[in-house]
């Protein structure tokens, strides 16, 4: 999905970057993703919002469990994805625990489809928080070049729902940069999250 010319230029910044993330340290990681989900949580209270997706955290990804919990005790729908390696495409499940999650594609934990309620995009979340390996001031966000979330952005565009959907990308505040290499078919975020924050994105190219 990615053009020639950009690939490079998003391969070395996803080596450059995770590298970056890996180095921090555990307890560093811990409080910053405390103090997002902190973030994060006023801004659901200020929106009025009644269903959130979250991505389930891996390896050194940001953690936002926290948001995950106050959603639930607030009666705000948590969906969680749920990742198809055959085609590259996210299914959206409903979680009420994290005992719910089960190991799924590329080791990550995922619903459990067998305990968990399959979302259809008749009823699409009112926030997608995106994870990604960078993301730009502008909105641009680097993932780990699957391609997961931008088809599933695509997915929404086509049923006529994206207008419904406010994306917000989660990170460390170092995984901001001030430009990414994007293609046209890139999801760009609507907000930015991070342990300092949140912020709105003022301009998208």
């Amino acid at each position: 999905m990615e053009s020639i010319h950009n690939e490079p230029a998003k391969q070395e910044l996803r080596r450059s970057m995770s590298r970056m993330r890996d180095s921090l340290e555990l307890e560093k990681r811990k409080a910053a993703g405390m103090a997002a989900s902190g973030h994060l949580i006023q801004w659901l209270k200020q929106r009025n919002s009644t269903s959130v997706m979250i991505y389930i955290a891996f390896r050194s990804e940001l953690e936002l469990t926290e948001a995950m919990q106050w959603s639930w005790d607030n009666g705000i729908k948590v969906i969680a994805p749920r990742s198809i390696a055959a085609d590259h495409s996210l299914e959206l499940y409903e979680i009420n625990s994290l005992e719910q999650l089960q190991a799924g594609a590329y080791g990550i934990m995922e619903p459990d489809p067998a305990v968990s309620r399959k979302i259809d995009l008749s009823e699409p979340p009112d926030v997608v928080v995106a994870p990604g390996i960078a993301f730009a001031s502008n909105g641009g966000r680097l993932g780990y070049g699957g391609g997961y979330y931008d088809r599933f952005a695509q997915k929404l565009r086509q049923s006529g729902k994206a207008i419904e959907t406010i994306w917000v990308g989660a990170a460390y505040e170092q995984q901001l940069v001030d430009h990414l290499p994007t293609d046209k078919h890139d999801q760009f975020m609507d907000w930015l999250v991070t342990e300092n924050g949140m912020r709105s994105v003022l301009k998208k190219k």
